[in-house]
């Protein structure tokens, strides 16, 4: 029977934890900075160098001492404590060096990183160039997502050329309220996914509350579905352009979808509270679709004001759904001759 081999060595740290600071931090707050690591070299531990770094500030090196035996772990809590500044998110790095004074033969397990983030305060903020206030999507969501908000807050779209090529992609926000709403002005730039056909979404909002789309092109030509929501609360999308590619014809594809699954435009979720008004919605299997649950329905749901263009089959669909305004929308089929069947409204 054939067996591997391991080669332990005499000095080899392993970083196991960094126990402090909390991922979401309060500026202007000292935090001592705690690490966790394994000696799993075959010599007792007697000194290491100890080290952490946020952000690009000047990293803080100091010296472990004391006696760690094999496979034994050790906790260091550095004595310069960690300061954020006010309104900044970024990454701590920690790492070990030097057991016994020694090269670590194997440094790949020496560095543990995390995000450290506080809530965005109220204001506006631009997104999606490097001379932004968040230069991606994706920056801005990994705060968002982790320290949330603490007032009321506004981005604007800011990217190359009027386009931001990456998904939206938001989950439960700390700090939201009905004063203290999300909104995202698209300030007419467009937003489309950057994969291949059928990708995902455009945007999605996955468990989120008191959130705004508002004056954005929603290029969907790259993806199935627009805007996706899923479990969602206090939803406004307003005066934007929500366009699928014609050629899809899928029930998997539509313009704007409340849908428990990312995979799927037909699976019940919870929405609450939720105003499509004044926008331009092209394409899709289903252009605007709703799906509740027999005994939980989607409620609260005011579509008006819309122009639903060229659906495949249904421009408007409402399925278990409860107190729905669907009001003053104008539907149409300039560019579809192909179908025989079509709903214009079914409910």
């Amino acid at each position: 029977i054939g067996a591997y081999e391991i080669q332990l060595v005499s000095g080899d740290l392993l970083m196991t934890e960094i126990t402090s600071p909390p991922a979401v931090v309060t500026g202007a707050t000292p935090y001592p900075v705690t690490i966790r690591f394994k000696n799993v070299g075959t010599d007792t531990l007697t000194t290491a160098t100890v080290a952490y770094q946020f952000g690009s500030a000047t990293a803080v090196t100091e010296t472990f001492t004391g006696s760690v035996a094999p496979f034994d772990t050790a906790t260091y809590t550095f004595t310069v404590n960690l300061t954020v500044p006010l309104g900044v998110s970024g990454e701590l790095v920690a790492w070990t060096a030097a057991p016994n004074g020694a090269a670590d033969p194997t440094p790949q397990n020496d560095t543990l990183r995390m995000i450290l983030c506080q809530p965005i305060p109220a204001g506006t903020y631009t997104i999606g160039s490097p001379t932004s206030n968040f230069p991606s999507i994706a920056a801005l969501s990994s705060i968002l997502n982790c320290g949330g908000v603490s007032g009321p807050v506004t981005f604007l779209f800011d990217g190359p050329s009027n386009l931001i090529t990456e998904q939206l992609a938001l989950g439960s926000i700390p700090g939201t309220s009905t004063t203290n709403t999300i909104t995202f002005d698209g300030q007419g730039d467009t937003i489309r996914t950057a994969g291949s056909a059928g990708s995902a979404q455009v945007i999605v909002l996955n468990g989120s509350k008191h959130i705004r789309l508002r004056n954005m092109y929603v290029d969907a030509s790259l993806a199935n579905v627009g805007i996706q929501l899923l479990d969602v609360e206090n939803i406004r999308i307003v005066n934007n352009t929500v366009a699928v590619s014609l050629a899809a014809t899928s029930t998997a594809t539509g313009g704007i979808v409340a849908s428990g699954s990312l995979t799927s435009t037909t699976t019940a979720t919870t929405a609450t509270d939720v105003v499509v008004d004044s926008n331009l919605v092209i394409g899709g299997y289903y252009t605007i679709r709703f799906n509740g649950a027999a005994g939980a329905p989607v409620s609260n749901i005011r579509i008006t004001n819309n122009r639903v263009m060229d659906s495949h089959v249904y421009a408007i669909y409402t399925i278990q759904a409860h107190d729905v305004l669907i009001e003053n929308n104008e539907i149409a089929r300039p560019s579809r001759t192909d179908i025989t069947t079509f709903y214009g409204i079914y409910n």
